[in-house]
């Protein structure tokens, strides 16, 4: 498990250093979209390395966590809906109701001392409808750059196929809490991490060289 999850700090890291280099030719969404990833890269080293040092449960940091890109995902397809008011307006309701309820989760359910499932399955929910959202307004208004050369579709893609089996392994372990169940869950959501943080990588290089060839 610790080469796996290796190999995933390295992606984010690689994912993280390239954006930061990038910075300034990224549109506004990616430049948000980098932020996550900086927040992700930052929380996933204080909570496998430093926290260990300080306390024995590091779980309350997966609360805050959860609600912190529950936030960043909003503010980034808010920034992807600006003409549509519609999609804006649908983006607020889906956030703010499923980011209460991983906070009510968080203070009244699950509690901070125990790992967040529900609030991730939420977070979950909220991913894949926008990313939704957002294939339906790609759809709609198609480009002339191919899909695999779009960075908004690597980006929408990534962050839909990993939350639907984000969202699905634990609507499973929500059910059935099964000791086996977590290894292998946790040995696939490690593999899945590897899958979106090198498509937000490819998001990031073809943003910004979507920038320069205009």
């Amino acid at each position: 498990m610790q080469t796996q999850f290796n190999i995933y700090l390295i992606v984010l890291a690689i994912t993280f250093f390239f954006g930061l280099v990038r910075f300034s030719k990224l549109t506004s969404p990616f430049k948000l979209l980098l932020l996550l990833v900086s927040y992700v890269f930052i929380s996933e080293l204080i909570i496998r390395f430093v926290l260990p040092k300080v306390t024995e449960n590091a779980l309350p940091a997966y609360h805050f966590t959860v609600i912190v890109l529950i936030f960043l995902y909003t503010s980034i397809f808010l920034k992807l809906f600006t003409t549509e008011i519609k999609l804006k307006r649908i983006t607020l309701i889906l956030a703010i109701l499923l980011g209460t309820i991983a906070l009510l989760n968080s203070l009244f359910y699950q509690g901070i001392l125990k790992f967040p499932s529900f609030s991730v399955a939420a977070q979950g929910i909220l991913c894949i409808s926008l990313s939704l959202m957002l294939f339906k307004k790609m759809i709609e208004t198609p480009s002339k750059t191919p899909l695999a050369k779009q960075s908004l579709f690597w980006f929408n893609l990534g962050t839909l196929s990993f939350y639907s089996f984000t969202f699905i392994s634990f609507i499973f372990y929500n059910e059935y809490k099964l000791e086996e169940m977590t290894y292998w869950l946790f040995y696939l959501n490690v593999i899945g991490n590897w899958v979106l943080y090198a498509f937000y990588l490819l998001s990031f290089y073809l943003n910004q060289k979507e920038i320069h060839e205009r």
